[in-house]
């Protein structure tokens, strides 16, 4: 048998798949922990039903309602879990991260 002039970098296969060693030049895959950007300050929000919409200052039930087009009278509202009922909407503030939910009213009987 002959000696082959490049027989000194040739690499076994399996060392793309094994660990390897110290003789394989192949490259090493690292995983790393995706980079997240830097906290940033970020506007008030609440949750309207599905929906992450600005909080500014001030904003009562009845004021988010008539911005998001609702007619008041067709359906009933919560806030944080708590029934509010439609003539109390006016007087209800809402904070950053409350969670305001929405729903036909059901009459009958």
């Amino acid at each position: 048998m002959g000696c082959s002039g490049t027989a000194g970098s040739w690499h076994p296969r399996w060392c793309r798949t094994r660990s390897p060693g110290p003789d394989c030049t192949a490259p090493t895959r690292r995983q790393s922990l995706p980079e997240t950007p830097p906290p940033t300050a970020t506007a008030p929000a609440l949750r309207l039903n599905d929906r992450t919409l600005p909080c500014p200052r001030g904003l009562t039930l009845a004021d988010l309602l008539a911005a998001q087009g609702m007619e008041s009278d067709k359906i009933a509202t919560a806030v944080n879990g708590m029934f509010v009922p439609r003539e109390l909407r006016a007087a209800t503030p809402l904070q950053p991260h409350d969670t305001v939910l929405t729903f036909q009213a059901i009459v009958g009987g």
